[in-house]
């Protein structure tokens, strides 16, 4: 396996065990918001783990098929072995939709978040400024390697102008998070 190639295998499966964790922390639609406050830790001496898998589902995503999905779970399974010796079953690989994954979080939890969620159609000028001034002040951290971050940034942006310097580029990176943020 190349370099790149463990890159996005790790990438994928930091993103399938933030799923798993959550999906694991989240309570059945029976259960009272008080009953779930805590989430117990497991216990590891008793292998090998079984642990519930759900596959969300995001339309506007591709979704992975049944053997990627099958690989993901061998690969995952071999390096939780090698690295810290532990024996995981995974169970119930049901299919859900992101909509039923989010419908188990209580209203008081969503209402409460409400304010951490970025609508794209709230972002003023005022904002935008703000952004881009932070964007800025972090670019010209590294100010010593200019050409090398512009260049690396350069294929991601979204239809991007003229892009020269950190002031231009905290520019077209503003533009392209919140072109990006309206899909989410």
């Amino acid at each position: 396996m190349n370099r790149a190639s463990k890159k996005i295998t790790c990438i994928i499966m930091a993103s399938f065990f933030l799923v798993l964790i959550i999906s694991c922390s989240l309570p059945s639609k029976t259960t009272s918001s008080s009953e779930w406050k805590f989430t117990p830790l497991p216990d590891l001496s008793q292998q090998p783990l079984k642990l519930n898998v759900a596959h969300v589902i995001n339309e506007r995503f591709p979704a992975l098929s049944d053997e990627q999905i099958k690989r993901l779970f061998v690969q995952t399974q071999k390096l939780l072995k090698q690295y810290f010796n532990l024996q995981v079953i995974f169970e119930k690989n049901q299919r859900i939709s992101i909509d039923e994954f989010f419908s188990y979080l209580p209203e008081k939890i969503i209402s409460e978040r409400n304010e951490y969620i970025i609508d794209a159609r709230n972002i003023n000028d005022e904002v935008k400024e703000q952004m881009r001034a932070s964007i800025y002040s972090t670019l010209l951290e590294n100010e010593q390697q200019k050409s090398s971050v512009i260049n690396y940034a350069k294929p991601y942006l979204v239809n991007p102008g003229p892009v020269e310097n950190f002031l231009q580029l905290a520019d077209e990176l503003v533009k392209t998070l919140l072109h990006r943020v309206k899909y989410w």
